[in-house]
This record gives structure tokens, sequence and C-alpha cells, in this order.
């Protein structure tokens, strides 16, 4: 049932506006989709409104200029791992995003927001990976690991 679904998103996929990576291996994890997030509007809209995410499925924000970034749950609604890459695809950290609560029925969107919980890395970040939550644990992913199918040589062509 599964492949059925990947099959049908991975058809859709100009639909969407986002680009697919295909089995892509980290460790001994091998990620079927790999969605990729270009664009603003789809770096903002992330993994929003999801209530799923499979083991064999992953997010991955692209950035052509490294630099420090920021995430934050805002409308997801199912607890990820961020997975923060330079661009030689060395680990630079590895947090663990929770759900947050969602916004409050008379509260402002500007305030909602101001609670929000930040992720940031302050090094050059290239990529992020964003999977389930527990997964990296589980894969032994750690700071300083270099996982080369993250790289910024394999990836950038990715971006144009």
């Amino acid at each position: 049932m599964l492949k059925k679904i990947l099959a049908i998103l991975l058809a859709c996929a100009p639909l969407f506006a986002q680009d697919f990576l295909r089995d892509m291996e980290i460790g001994p994890q091998r990620f079927e989709v790999v969605e990729i997030a270009r664009t603003p509007e789809q770096k903002a809209q992330g993994l929003q409104g999801r209530m799923h995410l499979p083991d064999t499925a992953a997010m991955l924000f692209l950035s052509e200029t490294p630099a420090p970034l920021v995430f934050w749950m805002k409308g997801t609604l199912i607890p990820l791992d961020a997975v923060f890459f330079d661009a030689e695809g060395r680990i630079l950290s590895v947090q663990t995003m929770a759900v947050e609560p969602p916004k409050k029925l008379l509260e402002t969107e500007s305030a909602y927001e101001r609670r929000l919980k930040r992720y940031s890395c302050l090094a050059p970040v290239f990529a992020v990976l964003e999977i389930r939550a527990g997964l990296a644990a589980e894969l032994g992913l750690k700071t300083g690991d270099v996982v080369p199918a993250l790289a910024a040589q394999r990836l950038l062509p990715l971006l144009h």
C-alpha cells in the first residue's frame, strides 16, 4: 500500500512544485522519497499539516549559500528530527523538534509565532534533513558524522 501511495505522489510531483530524490541512503537507512524544499514558499510550508512521516520518507531543505538557520514547528502535527549539514555533508547538529500546542482561539498570529520554540544552528548550514523524531538516534547519527549523499557537490545541481 505504501509503495502505491509513494508512486502516486511521485507521479503528481509536478503538481506539488517540489522535486524528489529517490533511494537516498544514510547509513543503514534507505529513504525511498525525499521531498526537496527549494523555494521560500516550500521552505515555509515544510511538513506542516502532515499526520504521518514514514521512516522511508524525509524532507530536505537546501541553501545555495550556507548560513545559520532557524527552524520552528508552526502548524506541524508530528514530532521531527532536524539534522543540520554543512557543504561537505558533515552533521553540524541533530535536534528533536516537539509538536507545539496549536494556536489558541483568541491568540493573534504574531503572538502564536512569538511563543514557538526555535531550533537553530549557528554554523553555516547547507542542508537540513527532517525525519521522523527519534530516527536520527536510531540510526546513530551524531555531530561530526559525514553523509556523502548530502554534500553540496552532489546536491547543488538540484538548486538550478
